[in-house]
């Protein structure tokens, strides 16, 4: 016998995604810069992180990024939705910015 609740029940349970959520905060060291031109075309600012050959996009209406442009730097933020785009880095919020010494 059909019963419509556990057949609703199924499809909902198939439906969900049981992938881990990945966290909206992100903290990164790195080369803060200001790039001319990209590929992606979001972010006022982009940071190269040492070691590990990746990029993020930045952007933020705390800090002035403009501060930090060429120095070695740790940002801490929080992952912008809907980014990456095309093929481009992590859009990052950023909430603070720290120069690290060398």
């Amino acid at each position: 016998m059909f019963k419509p609740v556990a057949f609703l029940f199924a499809i909902v349970v198939m439906g969900c995604n049981t992938a881990p959520i990945p966290s909206t905060s992100v903290t990164a060291v790195g080369l803060l810069y200001k790039p001319e031109f990209t590929t992606y075309m979001y972010g006022t600012h982009a940071l190269e992180e040492s070691g590990k050959k990746k990029q993020y996009a930045l952007t933020s209406s705390t800090c002035n990024l403009d501060d930090y442009v060429n120095k070695t730097v740790r940002v801490t933020g929080k992952r912008v939705k809907g980014y990456p785009l095309s093929g481009g880095p992590e859009l990052i919020n950023v909430i603070s910015v720290d120069i690290i010494k060398p």
